[in-house]
């Protein structure tokens, strides 16, 4: 279970004002209109959810629970991910006149296996740092006062360490897409070669009119 303070990213003791600034903060960075990830704008609001309801938080502080209405739906996070790939589709149909000839369900489906492979090859550069970041870390060692360089890497390591537990997560959410996607079928119309898209349509048009311009100056 992840540590709502953690993904807020505040104290233990941080006031509803600091709760209320941390997740509209990163809310602007993790939200999939902005670009940011499903997965991890999921999480942000369910922290909030916990952190922002007074008693849910004094609860989760006494016993770790979040009485969490969103973990409940296993789907929940699976189908904010899903929904983003539906604001995209919607921009397709917009700009695209020929989108309908094109597998959609197919597309989504790879955009969400493109998406774990680029999750997995971070956790793997992830741990690969982790590792040379430990062997690093033993040979600093301060000759009378703290170790203030090895803590810092100590706290690096952790970082990584969580970055790996995070990565694992969010695969996992995005596998459950997939699944779900798995289930969805586009039934893409046929070519028609003797269509010409309107974006040619206009291109000659254009062409015409200055070839025309040009004859008329002659």
């Amino acid at each position: 279970m992840t540590d709502p303070y953690e993904t807020l990213g505040v104290s233990k003791d941080a006031s509803p004002a600091d709760i209320k600034r941390a997740y509209r903060n990163a809310a602007k960075k993790a939200h999939p209109d902005a670009g940011g990830d499903p997965a991890a704008f999921h999480a942000l609001q369910r922290a909030h959810d916990v952190l922002s309801d007074a008693e849910r938080r004094a609860r989760y502080d006494e016993t770790g629970d979040m009485g969490d209405t969103r973990a409940q739906d296993p789907n929940a996070a699976a189908l904010t991910i899903i929904g983003g790939l539906v604001d995209e589709l919607t921009n397709q149909i917009i700009m695209d006149d020929n989108i309908e000839h094109i597998d959609l369900a197919a597309r989504m489906r790879n955009k969400v296996k493109s998406k774990i492979a680029s999750i997995r090859e971070d956790q793997e550069q992830a741990r690969n740092f982790e590792k040379k970041a430990v062997a690093v870390r033993k040979r600093f060692k301060a000759k009378k006062g703290p170790d203030y360089v090895g803590q810092m890497l100590d706290a690096k390591v952790e970082a990584c360490k969580a970055a790996v537990k995070n990565a694992d997560q969010q695969i996992a959410v995005y596998e459950r897409a997939l699944e779900l996607l798995a289930d969805v079928h586009f039934d893409a119309a046929k070519a028609d070669p003797y269509r010409t898209p309107s974006h040619r349509l206009d291109a000659e048009a254009y062409f015409a009119s200055a070839f025309r311009d040009v004859f008329r100056g002659s």
